[in-house]
């Protein structure tokens, strides 16, 4: 006769171990004690542990803009243990536009807040500026990056906030206000950044 087995406990379910690799060696036997020669093997790695990525592009807390452009997020990534078994699956990036509470999805600014895109590569991983608009005047944006692993872990985000600024200061000179002076002066002005 054939059939599907299943081997299994509480106790079992609670001796994994995360970052051990454990190999299992199966084999099958009749009534008549004739037992399967070899059987079957498998080797796998236990795997619960996350390790959330990098971002290296934005800066935290930095300011861009066109003498500091950001066509191109980036950063890196790893999975925990470091084991032949081991490696990262993608690397998820999401942006946020905070004056409308806005996310984009790829092709627009939308409200849902799950609009996790993959980004390109795992180890260092890439994701390009939104088309539609680019980065806007006086306009700050939270990138959240997350790594999935090949155990299906899902790490923790990482969040890096910047400012996108592309108002040009303006400069007034108020002092001296005449061609010629015959003592000691200041020099005095008036400046201003709308953005």
């Amino acid at each position: 006769t054939s059939g599907t087995w299943t081997y299994g406990s509480g106790a079992l379910a609670a001796a994994w171990v995360s970052g051990r690799t454990y190999t299992i060696n199966v084999r099958s036997a009749d009534i008549s004690d004739n037992f399967e020669v070899g059987g079957a093997t498998i080797t796998f790695l236990f795997d619960t542990s996350t390790t959330p990525p990098s971002i290296s592009i934005p800066a935290s807390n930095a300011f861009y803009g066109p003498s500091n452009l950001l066509p191109t997020l980036s950063g890196t990534a790893a999975d925990v243990p470091v084991d032949p078994l081991s490696g990262l699956s993608a690397v998820h990036v999401r942006i946020h536009r905070a004056v409308d509470d806005r996310y984009w999805n790829g092709a627009n600014w939308i409200a849902t807040t799950e609009t996790w895109r993959d980004a390109t590569d795992t180890a260092s991983w890439t994701y390009p500026q939104p088309n539609n608009p680019g980065w806007e005047d006086n306009r700050l944006y939270n990138v959240h990056a997350r790594s999935l692993d090949l155990a299906g872990s899902l790490s923790n985000a990482t969040t890096h906030s910047f400012t996108f600024d592309s108002t040009v200061p303006t400069l007034a000179l108020t002092a001296p206000g005449q061609p010629f002076y015959n003592a000691p002066l200041s020099i005095q002005g008036t400046s201003a950044d709308t953005g």
